[in-house]
């Protein structure tokens, strides 16, 4: 038997039954404090509460109120490289529950792999945000649109999001590009490896993509990528392969 204290001691009281002519009969023991309990003594409403197992539930009283707010998260989903790293090792999903799914940042689907891409540093901000605003205030020919980490799906199986991409007005009606743009623009992290951002543009020249460039804000340097490799904008600007894009460097990335 568990009860409350008038000086808020946990106290309790072990009980046994005994046999007797009138029937049996109930012989509490001694009680003995179990620990205090800084909790309010109410009588119209219990303050604690006994599991099978012996754990108590009891509401507290703080002693000094704390001034920090509460923060609550919904729908949180913790960042990582791979979705089934948090699932499970071998865990793969399928496209159609990764189309479903939103991710903050949002991430590559690679055969059934969630891939994080890196994103959210100062330069590369900048530097993704300017191309935006530099095409967007763009006139003449041709007519382009420009979009920014839009998913495209490369392959039956494999989703990427290019940083920048340009695509020729009237933009195709569908939520996620199924068909080549004009342009994909890809702006370098320092944590980029050199063979994840290959892997990245070979989706890209396999799906069709005519123009390819790779900027590296923190260098300074930018490279227009073709099936025969990476070729360097030695005078500062990005061109197109029809040349009817310039793009000096200098326009869209911080000093």
């Amino acid at each position: 038997m568990y009860y409350l204290a008038p000086d808020r001691k946990l106290m309790a009281a072990a009980v046994a039954t005994q046999s007797a002519a009138q029937g049996a009969t109930l012989a509490p023991a001694t009680p003995g404090v179990l620990f205090q309990a800084h909790t309010p003594f109410t009588l119209d409403r219990p303050q604690y509460d006994v599991t099978r197992d012996g754990r108590f539930l009891i509401n507290a009283e703080l002693e000094t109120a704390s001034a920090e707010p509460i923060h609550l998260l919904l729908n949180w989903k913790p960042r990582s490289k791979r979705y089934h790293e948090r699932m499970g090792v071998g865990t793969l999903i399928s496209v159609d529950e990764y189309l479903r799914t939103s991710f903050r940042p949002d991430c590559d689907f690679i055969e059934g792999e969630v891939l994080e891409r890196n994103v959210g540093k100062r330069r590369h901000a900048y530097a993704q945000t300017r191309i935006a605003i530099w095409f967007g205030r763009r006139t003449g020919p041709p007519r382009l649109e420009p979009l920014t980490e839009l998913r495209m799906r490369v392959g039956p199986n494999r989703i990427r999001i290019p940083d920048v991409l340009l695509s020729e007005v009237p933009l195709p009606e569908e939520e996620v590009f199924t068909s080549p743009p004009y342009l994909c623009v890809e702006v370098m992290s320092p944590d980029d490896t050199v063979a994840a951002m290959q892997d990245r543009l070979d989706d890209y020249l396999n799906f069709g993509v005519p123009n390819i460039w790779v900027i590296d804000p923190y260098k300074h340097r930018g490279w227009r990528v073709t099936a025969e490799g990476w070729a360097t904008a030695l005078d500062g600007v990005m061109r197109t392969a029809d040349g009817r894009i310039a793009m000096p460097l200098a326009d869209v990335l911080l000093p």
